[in-house]
């Protein structure tokens, strides 16, 4: 046997006579350090953001910091309402569709600015005179003299056609850019509250067929799978439990196995705290 080897298993047998000789001494000591590194773990934070995910060091990383802090770029929600069936919007419906969402933008702190088709301009050179005008009316315009079968159809043909709508000028896409949390919570500047009840309000004032999409309808879902797993936790748990019992005869060989699994996360758990890892989708 190589030499440091020996010295290795000398050290590790001093240390449980040691353990083993001052039973009482150890046990306080254990008792100490678990419950310090439970009250670590209660501030333990989860990372749901890909972004925080990956390596600062990439430049690819560093490319991506730099981009977001030039353009004042903030992570977006978007969402994307479909009519019923196979028929198209009609005025009444965009007009209350547009103005529910202006009222939900204008009232809730967490939007810092949103896009939709309704905000679409281009340029127009007339009479000497460099005009904006609106690529779609407004819904709400009751004088419109001539009312299109789909108000959405003059998307079809600009640059904005199939990123705003679909190829056949009917569902309608709008973007949110979130404020971050500040200060960051146990979730970074993810605000897991305020982006749920914002998506509660406007799921509420939409058509039954609607989707979620963007950085951040992911961080949210990652979220909510993330707390929906606790329950496949505790299933396993229950499942451990029973077959030692089944196989052992006794209940308190789970329980000391359980405990033992307890008390091993409670102390990585508390560590990753005091090192300032946060948990995420594969250490969870």
């Amino acid at each position: 046997m190589h030499k440091s080897l020996i010295i290795f298993d000398l050290v590790l047998r001093n240390i449980f006579n040691k353990v083993l000789t001052n039973s009482k001494l150890t046990i306080s000591l254990t008792v100490v350090v678990f419950i310090f590194f439970i009250f670590q773990a209660q501030h333990l934070t989860q990372s749901v953001s890909i972004e925080d995910q990956l390596d600062p060091q990439m430049q690819s990383s560093k490319d991506l910091k730099i981009l977001k802090t030039s353009f004042d770029s903030l992570t977006s929600l978007s969402l994307i309402a479909l009519p019923p069936k196979d028929i198209f919007f009609t005025n009444k419906q965009l007009c209350e569709f547009q103005k529910n969402i202006n009222n939900i933008v204008h009232e809730d702190p967490i939007i810092s600015d949103f896009s939709s088709p309704f905000k679409l301009r281009y340029a127009s050179f007339e009479k000497n005179q460099l005009t904006y005008k609106r690529v779609l009316d407004n819904p709400c315009n009751l004088s419109l003299k001539i009312q299109s079968p789909n108000p959405l159809s003059p998307l079809d043909g600009t640059p904005w056609s199939t990123l705003l709508t679909d190829d056949k000028n009917r569902d309608l896409t709008f973007n949110f850019s979130i404020n971050p949390k500040d200060p960051p919570g146990s979730h970074g500047d993810f605000d897991a509250e305020g982006v749920s009840n914002l998506m509660k309000k406007i799921e509420k004032i939409i058509p039954n067929n609607f989707f979620w999409t963007g950085p951040l309808s992911m961080q949210y879902y990652t979220l909510v799978g993330m707390a929906q797993a606790q329950w496949l936790n505790f299933i396993v748990i229950l499942v451990i439990w029973i077959s030692l019992r089944i196989d052992l005869g006794t209940w308190r060989a789970g329980a000391i196995f359980l405990f033992s699994l307890f008390f091993s996360a409670t102390i990585v758990y508390g560590g990753m705290t005091l090192l300032n890892h946060p948990i995420d989708m594969l250490s969870s």
